[in-house]
Protein backbone atom coordinates (compact mmCIF):
# COMPACT_ATOMS: atom_id res chain seq x y z
CA UNK A 1 0.00 0.00 0.00
CA UNK A 2 2.78 2.42 0.77
CA UNK A 3 5.51 1.37 -1.14
CA UNK A 4 5.36 3.53 -3.92
CA UNK A 5 5.40 6.85 -2.11
CA UNK A 6 8.36 6.05 -0.37
CA UNK A 7 10.20 3.88 -2.93
CA UNK A 8 10.15 0.84 -1.37
CA UNK A 9 10.49 -2.81 -3.82
CA UNK A 10 8.75 -4.48 -1.07
CA UNK A 11 7.61 -4.29 2.29
CA UNK A 12 11.09 -4.00 4.51
CA UNK A 13 9.49 -5.05 8.16
CA UNK A 14 8.24 -8.49 7.70
CA UNK A 15 6.96 -10.18 10.37
CA UNK A 16 7.92 -13.93 8.81
CA UNK A 17 11.76 -14.47 8.88
CA UNK A 18 13.10 -13.69 5.57
CA UNK A 19 17.32 -14.67 4.93
CA UNK A 20 17.50 -11.63 2.42
CA UNK A 21 16.61 -9.56 5.27
CA UNK A 22 19.18 -11.10 7.99
CA UNK A 23 21.00 -8.60 10.38
CA UNK A 24 23.09 -9.86 12.81
CA UNK A 25 23.68 -7.26 15.57
CA UNK A 26 26.44 -7.65 18.23
CA UNK A 27 24.69 -9.86 20.13
CA UNK A 28 23.48 -12.22 17.32
CA UNK A 29 26.97 -12.24 15.85
CA UNK A 30 28.47 -13.40 19.54
CA UNK A 31 25.81 -16.12 19.92
CA UNK A 32 26.49 -17.36 16.23
CA UNK A 33 30.28 -17.59 17.11
CA UNK A 34 29.32 -19.70 20.18
CA UNK A 35 27.65 -21.77 18.26
CA UNK A 36 29.83 -22.08 15.30
CA UNK A 37 32.85 -22.75 17.61
CA UNK A 38 30.70 -25.88 19.75
CA UNK A 39 29.85 -27.24 16.46
CA UNK A 40 33.52 -26.79 14.94
CA UNK A 41 35.15 -28.04 17.93
CA UNK A 42 32.94 -31.27 18.70
CA UNK A 43 32.00 -30.34 22.18
CA UNK A 44 28.81 -32.16 21.62
CA UNK A 45 26.11 -30.59 23.33
CA UNK A 46 24.85 -26.44 22.90
CA UNK A 47 21.79 -24.43 24.01
CA UNK A 48 20.57 -21.00 22.61
CA UNK A 49 18.19 -19.68 24.71
CA UNK A 50 16.46 -15.80 24.54
CA UNK A 51 13.21 -14.38 24.64
CA UNK A 52 9.98 -14.84 22.18
CA UNK A 53 11.54 -12.44 19.41
CA UNK A 54 15.21 -11.77 19.83
CA UNK A 55 16.18 -13.43 16.91
CA UNK A 56 16.95 -17.23 17.59
CA UNK A 57 15.90 -18.25 14.22
CA UNK A 58 18.05 -15.29 12.36
CA UNK A 59 21.59 -16.50 14.35
CA UNK A 60 20.63 -20.50 13.21
CA UNK A 61 19.99 -19.54 9.58
CA UNK A 62 23.13 -18.22 9.79
CA UNK A 63 24.72 -20.77 11.67
CA UNK A 64 23.25 -23.26 9.36
CA UNK A 65 24.28 -21.33 6.15
CA UNK A 66 27.59 -22.10 7.27
CA UNK A 67 27.45 -25.59 7.58
CA UNK A 68 28.84 -26.93 4.13
CA UNK A 69 26.79 -30.12 3.01
CA UNK A 70 29.98 -31.56 1.95
CA UNK A 71 31.40 -31.83 5.55
CA UNK A 72 27.84 -31.82 7.48
CA UNK A 73 24.32 -33.63 7.98
CA UNK A 74 21.82 -31.41 9.80
CA UNK A 75 18.37 -31.84 10.78
CA UNK A 76 16.01 -29.75 12.52
CA UNK A 77 13.01 -30.78 14.85
CA UNK A 78 10.59 -28.01 14.87
CA UNK A 79 7.93 -30.35 17.01
CA UNK A 80 9.08 -31.31 20.79
CA UNK A 81 5.76 -32.05 22.14
CA UNK A 82 7.24 -35.65 21.97
CA UNK A 83 7.68 -38.85 23.71
CA UNK A 84 11.33 -39.96 23.99
CA UNK A 85 10.06 -42.91 21.38
CA UNK A 86 8.45 -40.29 18.60
CA UNK A 87 11.77 -38.39 19.01
CA UNK A 88 14.37 -41.32 17.92
CA UNK A 89 11.57 -41.75 15.14
CA UNK A 90 11.88 -38.29 13.82
CA UNK A 91 15.57 -38.27 14.25
CA UNK A 92 15.66 -41.39 11.89
CA UNK A 93 13.29 -40.02 9.62
CA UNK A 94 15.05 -36.55 9.27
CA UNK A 95 18.50 -37.98 8.58
CA UNK A 96 17.00 -40.64 6.41
CA UNK A 97 18.09 -43.28 8.86
CA UNK A 98 16.09 -47.28 7.88
CA UNK A 99 13.99 -48.59 10.46
CA UNK A 100 11.00 -50.75 11.17
CA UNK A 101 7.60 -47.94 11.53
CA UNK A 102 6.40 -50.21 14.34
CA UNK A 103 9.86 -50.41 16.14
CA UNK A 104 8.95 -49.52 19.56
CA UNK A 105 12.02 -50.19 21.01
CA UNK A 106 14.45 -47.47 22.18
CA UNK A 107 17.76 -49.91 22.35
CA UNK A 108 17.38 -50.79 18.85
CA UNK A 109 16.77 -47.10 17.50
CA UNK A 110 19.57 -46.22 19.51
CA UNK A 111 21.87 -48.72 18.41
CA UNK A 112 20.92 -47.73 14.43
CA UNK A 113 21.64 -44.44 15.28
CA UNK A 114 24.92 -44.78 16.66
CA UNK A 115 25.51 -46.79 13.82
CA UNK A 116 24.39 -43.77 11.20
CA UNK A 117 26.53 -41.63 13.24
CA UNK A 118 29.75 -43.76 13.13
CA UNK A 119 29.43 -43.98 9.25
CA UNK A 120 29.30 -40.49 9.34
CA UNK A 121 32.45 -39.60 11.13
CA UNK A 122 34.29 -42.34 8.73
CA UNK A 123 33.38 -39.86 5.80
CA UNK A 124 34.47 -36.87 7.31
CA UNK A 125 30.81 -35.66 8.52
CA UNK A 126 29.94 -33.68 10.96
CA UNK A 127 26.61 -34.68 12.57
CA UNK A 128 24.34 -31.59 13.57
CA UNK A 129 21.21 -31.89 15.06
CA UNK A 130 18.52 -29.04 16.27
CA UNK A 131 15.95 -28.77 18.46
CA UNK A 132 13.43 -26.17 18.46
CA UNK A 133 11.31 -24.71 21.16
CA UNK A 134 13.25 -27.19 24.06
CA UNK A 135 11.38 -25.14 27.10
CA UNK A 136 8.35 -27.91 26.02
CA UNK A 137 10.41 -30.74 25.96
CA UNK A 138 8.99 -33.70 28.85
CA UNK A 139 12.00 -34.66 31.26
CA UNK A 140 12.25 -37.79 29.92
CA UNK A 141 12.75 -36.82 26.22
CA UNK A 142 15.42 -34.39 27.97
CA UNK A 143 16.66 -37.36 29.85
CA UNK A 144 17.20 -38.89 26.16
CA UNK A 145 18.94 -36.45 24.70
CA UNK A 146 21.57 -36.85 27.48
CA UNK A 147 22.25 -40.31 26.64
CA UNK A 148 22.43 -39.21 23.14
CA UNK A 149 25.22 -36.79 23.97
CA UNK A 150 27.03 -39.74 25.12
CA UNK A 151 27.73 -41.03 21.75
CA UNK A 152 31.24 -40.47 20.79
CA UNK A 153 34.41 -41.85 20.29
CA UNK A 154 37.52 -41.95 22.12
CA UNK A 155 38.57 -38.28 20.96
CA UNK A 156 35.51 -36.52 19.71
CA UNK A 157 31.33 -36.31 20.16
CA UNK A 158 29.73 -37.81 17.76
CA UNK A 159 26.33 -36.10 17.52
CA UNK A 160 26.85 -32.59 17.80
CA UNK A 161 23.00 -31.70 19.83
CA UNK A 162 21.79 -27.59 19.64
CA UNK A 163 18.74 -27.24 22.30
CA UNK A 164 17.00 -23.54 21.52
CA UNK A 165 14.36 -22.29 23.43
CA UNK A 166 12.91 -19.51 25.32
CA UNK A 167 14.02 -18.18 28.82
CA UNK A 168 12.07 -21.12 30.44
CA UNK A 169 14.88 -23.87 29.19
CA UNK A 170 16.74 -22.52 31.89
CA UNK A 171 14.46 -22.90 34.58
CA UNK A 172 13.99 -26.91 33.17
CA UNK A 173 17.78 -27.20 33.46
CA UNK A 174 17.87 -25.95 36.69
CA UNK A 175 15.68 -28.69 37.89
CA UNK A 176 17.58 -31.21 40.27
CA UNK A 177 16.34 -34.33 38.43
CA UNK A 178 18.37 -32.96 35.03
CA UNK A 179 21.77 -32.16 36.73
CA UNK A 180 23.86 -34.59 35.12
CA UNK A 181 21.82 -33.04 31.15
CA UNK A 182 23.10 -29.11 32.25
CA UNK A 183 26.49 -30.80 33.56
CA UNK A 184 27.10 -31.87 29.23
CA UNK A 185 26.53 -28.39 28.19
CA UNK A 186 29.71 -27.42 26.64
CA UNK A 187 28.29 -24.23 25.24
CA UNK A 188 25.43 -21.99 26.94
CA UNK A 189 24.58 -18.52 25.50
CA UNK A 190 21.69 -16.44 26.23
CA UNK A 191 20.16 -14.23 23.32
CA UNK A 192 19.50 -10.81 24.72
CA UNK A 193 18.00 -7.41 22.72
CA UNK A 194 19.85 -5.43 20.42
CA UNK A 195 21.11 -2.22 21.79
CA UNK A 196 19.92 1.58 20.50
CA UNK A 197 23.16 1.49 18.13
CA UNK A 198 21.93 -1.86 16.52
CA UNK A 199 18.40 -1.01 16.17
CA UNK A 200 19.12 1.77 14.31
CA UNK A 201 21.11 0.02 12.02
CA UNK A 202 18.85 -2.56 11.82
CA UNK A 203 15.95 -0.56 10.60
CA UNK A 204 18.38 1.10 8.12
CA UNK A 205 19.40 -2.29 7.13
CA UNK A 206 15.73 -3.73 6.24
CA UNK A 207 14.63 -0.42 4.63
CA UNK A 208 18.02 -0.42 2.18
CA UNK A 209 17.24 -3.90 1.34
CA UNK A 210 13.78 -2.66 0.34
CA UNK A 211 15.21 -0.40 -2.17
CA UNK A 212 14.81 2.63 0.06
CA UNK A 213 17.16 4.90 -1.79
CA UNK A 214 16.45 8.30 -0.15
CA UNK A 215 18.92 9.87 2.59
CA UNK A 216 16.53 9.59 5.61
CA UNK A 217 12.83 8.05 5.87
CA UNK A 218 12.22 7.74 9.92
CA UNK A 219 14.16 10.78 11.88
CA UNK A 220 16.39 10.31 14.73
CA UNK A 221 14.21 11.09 17.53
CA UNK A 222 11.48 8.78 15.87
CA UNK A 223 14.31 6.05 15.91
CA UNK A 224 15.06 6.70 19.10
CA UNK A 225 11.46 6.58 20.66
CA UNK A 226 11.20 3.18 18.64
CA UNK A 227 13.96 1.43 20.33
CA UNK A 228 12.04 3.00 23.88
CA UNK A 229 9.18 1.24 23.11
CA UNK A 230 10.34 -1.99 21.86
CA UNK A 231 13.83 -2.57 23.92
CA UNK A 232 15.25 -3.55 21.01
CA UNK A 233 12.95 -6.84 20.31
CA UNK A 234 13.52 -7.43 16.46
CA UNK A 235 10.05 -8.65 16.20
CA UNK A 236 8.42 -5.61 18.17
CA UNK A 237 10.64 -3.42 15.83
CA UNK A 238 9.20 -5.31 12.57
CA UNK A 239 5.66 -4.74 13.67
CA UNK A 240 5.76 -1.20 15.03
CA UNK A 241 7.71 0.07 11.63
CA UNK A 242 5.23 -1.59 9.61
CA UNK A 243 2.70 0.50 11.35
CA UNK A 244 4.51 3.50 10.93
CA UNK A 245 4.76 3.53 7.70
CA UNK A 246 1.35 2.38 7.25
CA UNK A 247 0.17 5.53 9.43
CA UNK A 248 2.40 7.92 7.77
CA UNK A 249 0.98 6.95 4.66
CA UNK A 250 -2.16 7.73 5.89
CA UNK A 251 -1.66 10.97 6.97
CA UNK A 252 0.68 11.56 3.94
CA UNK A 253 3.74 12.10 5.62
CA UNK A 254 6.66 11.34 3.92
CA UNK A 255 9.19 11.20 6.89
CA UNK A 256 8.27 9.48 10.19
CA UNK A 257 8.86 11.31 13.26
CA UNK A 258 8.06 11.02 16.79
CA UNK A 259 4.64 11.54 16.58
CA UNK A 260 3.27 9.06 13.66
CA UNK A 261 5.59 6.42 16.02
CA UNK A 262 3.38 7.78 18.65
CA UNK A 263 0.14 7.17 16.81
CA UNK A 264 1.26 3.94 15.51
CA UNK A 265 1.79 2.77 19.43
CA UNK A 266 -1.78 3.78 20.36
CA UNK A 267 -2.94 1.77 17.13
CA UNK A 268 -0.79 -1.31 18.47
CA UNK A 269 -1.23 -0.83 21.80
CA UNK A 270 -4.42 -2.98 22.13
CA UNK A 271 -2.88 -5.86 21.48
CA UNK A 272 -0.16 -5.37 24.11
CA UNK A 273 2.26 -5.92 20.94
CA UNK A 274 4.00 -3.31 21.81
CA UNK A 275 4.74 -2.08 25.30
CA UNK A 276 6.72 0.72 27.40
CA UNK A 277 9.77 -0.49 28.68
CA UNK A 278 9.09 -1.67 32.39
CA UNK A 279 11.26 -3.30 35.60
CA UNK A 280 11.47 -7.00 35.35
CA UNK A 281 8.30 -8.11 37.66
CA UNK A 282 10.66 -9.87 40.50
CA UNK A 283 12.53 -6.44 40.56
CA UNK A 284 9.38 -4.69 41.68
CA UNK A 285 8.72 -7.50 43.37
CA UNK A 286 12.01 -7.76 45.05
CA UNK A 287 11.90 -3.96 45.91
CA UNK A 288 8.42 -4.82 48.06
CA UNK A 289 10.18 -7.23 49.86
CA UNK A 290 13.04 -5.00 50.79
CA UNK A 291 10.87 -2.07 51.75
CA UNK A 292 8.80 -4.44 54.24
CA UNK A 293 11.80 -5.56 55.29
CA UNK A 294 13.29 -2.03 56.18
CA UNK A 295 9.71 -1.74 57.86
CA UNK A 296 10.04 -4.58 59.90
CA UNK A 297 13.66 -3.15 60.76
CA UNK A 298 12.81 0.40 61.95
CA UNK A 299 9.48 -0.35 63.71
CA UNK A 300 11.81 -1.46 66.96
CA UNK A 301 13.99 1.31 66.49
CA UNK A 302 11.02 3.85 66.86
CA UNK A 303 10.13 2.29 70.19
CA UNK A 304 13.97 2.12 71.00
CA UNK A 305 14.66 5.74 70.36
CA UNK A 306 11.12 7.36 72.13
CA UNK A 307 12.71 5.45 75.11
CA UNK A 308 15.86 7.22 75.12
CA UNK A 309 14.27 10.64 74.21
CA UNK A 310 11.90 9.81 77.54
CA UNK A 311 15.32 9.17 79.42
CA UNK A 312 16.77 12.59 78.82
CA UNK A 313 13.63 14.36 80.53
CA UNK A 314 14.01 15.14 84.27
CA UNK A 315 11.09 13.64 86.29
CA UNK A 316 9.20 17.29 86.77
CA UNK A 317 9.80 17.70 82.91
CA UNK A 318 8.34 14.47 82.38
CA UNK A 319 5.08 14.86 84.91
CA UNK A 320 4.20 18.23 82.82
CA UNK A 321 2.46 17.59 79.80
CA UNK A 322 3.69 16.90 76.68
CA UNK A 323 3.69 19.90 74.27
CA UNK A 324 3.56 20.61 70.68
CA UNK A 325 6.53 21.91 71.14
CA UNK A 326 8.60 18.64 73.76
CA UNK A 327 6.60 16.53 70.69
CA UNK A 328 8.54 18.07 67.89
CA UNK A 329 11.83 17.90 70.10
CA UNK A 330 11.50 14.34 70.93
CA UNK A 331 10.20 13.25 66.92
CA UNK A 332 13.47 15.10 66.05
CA UNK A 333 16.22 13.37 68.32
CA UNK A 334 14.17 9.74 66.73
CA UNK A 335 14.69 11.08 63.47
CA UNK A 336 18.38 11.73 63.47
CA UNK A 337 18.97 8.28 65.24
CA UNK A 338 16.84 6.70 62.75
CA UNK A 339 18.49 8.71 59.44
CA UNK A 340 21.55 7.37 61.22
CA UNK A 341 20.17 4.33 61.03
CA UNK A 342 19.05 4.52 57.36
CA UNK A 343 22.73 5.67 55.56
CA UNK A 344 24.21 2.92 57.46
CA UNK A 345 21.89 0.26 56.23
CA UNK A 346 21.76 1.85 52.66
CA UNK A 347 25.74 1.58 52.25
CA UNK A 348 24.96 -1.98 53.02
CA UNK A 349 22.80 -2.76 51.07
CA UNK A 350 24.39 -0.91 48.07
CA UNK A 351 27.45 -3.30 48.29
CA UNK A 352 25.49 -6.24 48.04
CA UNK A 353 25.41 -7.80 44.86
CA UNK A 354 22.27 -8.71 42.17
CA UNK A 355 22.74 -12.43 43.36
CA UNK A 356 22.68 -11.57 47.24
CA UNK A 357 20.07 -8.72 46.67
CA UNK A 358 17.45 -11.20 45.11
CA UNK A 359 18.78 -13.92 48.17
CA UNK A 360 17.45 -11.40 50.97
CA UNK A 361 13.93 -10.41 49.06
CA UNK A 362 13.28 -13.98 48.27
CA UNK A 363 14.21 -15.03 51.45
CA UNK A 364 12.11 -12.44 53.23
CA UNK A 365 9.18 -13.75 51.31
CA UNK A 366 9.65 -17.40 52.10
CA UNK A 367 10.23 -16.59 55.72
CA UNK A 368 6.46 -14.57 55.54
CA UNK A 369 5.04 -17.90 54.27
CA UNK A 370 6.46 -19.93 57.10
CA UNK A 371 9.48 -21.44 54.84
CA UNK A 372 13.25 -21.41 55.95
CA UNK A 373 15.30 -18.73 53.97
CA UNK A 374 17.66 -19.37 51.19
CA UNK A 375 21.06 -21.26 52.14
CA UNK A 376 22.17 -20.31 48.30
CA UNK A 377 21.17 -18.76 45.62
CA UNK A 378 21.36 -19.93 42.00
CA UNK A 379 18.44 -18.65 39.86
CA UNK A 380 18.74 -16.20 36.89
CA UNK A 381 18.15 -13.09 37.75
CA UNK A 382 15.44 -12.17 36.00
CA UNK A 383 13.31 -15.25 36.92
CA UNK A 384 14.40 -15.42 40.93
CA UNK A 385 11.19 -15.71 42.74
CA UNK A 386 9.98 -18.61 40.61
CA UNK A 387 12.91 -20.74 40.47
CA UNK A 388 13.31 -20.41 44.80
CA UNK A 389 9.67 -20.98 45.79
CA UNK A 390 9.84 -23.76 42.78
CA UNK A 391 12.59 -25.22 45.35
CA UNK A 392 10.96 -24.85 48.28
CA UNK A 393 7.82 -26.54 46.90
CA UNK A 394 6.00 -23.70 46.43
CA UNK A 395 4.92 -21.61 42.76
CA UNK A 396 3.78 -18.09 41.70
CA UNK A 397 0.87 -16.79 40.42
CA UNK A 398 0.87 -13.60 38.18
CA UNK A 399 -2.06 -11.35 38.07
Amino acid sequence: MYLKMFGLKEKPFHITPNPRFIFLSKKHKEAFAHLLYGVRQRVGFLSLVGEVGTGKTTVLRTLLRQLEQANYQVALIFNPCLSALELLQSIHREFGIPYQEGDRNLASLHDTLNDFLLEQRKQGKTVVLVIDEAQNLDPAVLEQLRLLSNLETATDKLLQLIIVGQPELDEVLNRRELRQLKQRLAVRYRLTTMDAEDTVAYIRHRLKIAGFGGAKLFTDKALKKIYRLTDGLPRLINILCDRALLVAYTNEQHLVDPKVIAEAQRELSGGDLVKRRRWPWAVVLGLICVLAFLFGYFRPSFLGSAQHTSAAITDSEAALPLTSARRQQAFAVKEIIDLQRLEALKQKVASFGEAESAKISISAVLQRWGNPALKNYTAKVYHPLEGALRDQGMNTIRF
